[in-house]
């Protein structure tokens, strides 16, 4: 396994995240009724989705053949980082086809009693849109919980002999 992939996979979802949070900004300021608030939400934790896929990219860049020497990396860790990128990324790539027709319809008007075509169509969605927001609070604290558990092992292995020094209460 190429320690540069899981940075390049990092880099891809933080891009797909940024795209994600400018589609649905764009929604709500064209006033779109969000009243169980998934839209509103989802644009207020993708930044802190983003920040910790640009922590997991800078850890790997720069510590990647660190990482790869650790003794649990032959057991399938790193892997399973890999793979919890792939699968938010599947998430990310179905929120995002959710809002593109959102965003493509807000303003027409049409359809039963002339209502916004916009909102009727977020409307259909907002459910999906529940379903994938919980994914993408799953998937940001496996990545918080791996980013964590990358530092500390640079850590560790940065410190002189690899002692752990403990500090006393």
């Amino acid at each position: 396994m190429d320690p540069l992939s899981i940075a390049a996979h990092a880099g891809q979802l933080r891009v797909c995240c940024d795209e994600i949070i400018n589609l649905s900004a764009r929604i709500l300021a064209s006033k779109i009724p969000d009243s169980d608030s998934v839209l509103s939400g989802l644009n207020r934790e993708l930044p802190y989705v983003a920040s910790s896929l640009e922590e997991i990219q800078q850890v790997w860049k720069t510590h990647g053949p660190t990482l790869m020497m650790h003794p649990a990396a032959g057991f399938g860790m790193w892997p399973n980082v890999q793979k919890n990128l792939e699968s938010a990324n599947v998430s990310f790539q179905a929120v995002k086809s959710k809002l593109i027709p959102v965003l493509e319809s807000v303003g027409k008007r049409g359809g039963f009693l002339g209502i916004n075509s916009g909102a009727f169509k977020f409307g259909l969605r907002v459910r999906a849109l529940a379903v994938y927001q919980e994914r993408i609070r799953a998937h940001h604290t496996a990545f918080r919980i791996g980013t964590n558990m990358m530092t500390m092992y640079v850590r560790l292995v940065s410190r002189p002999n690899g002692v752990i020094m403990l500090r006393s209460l």
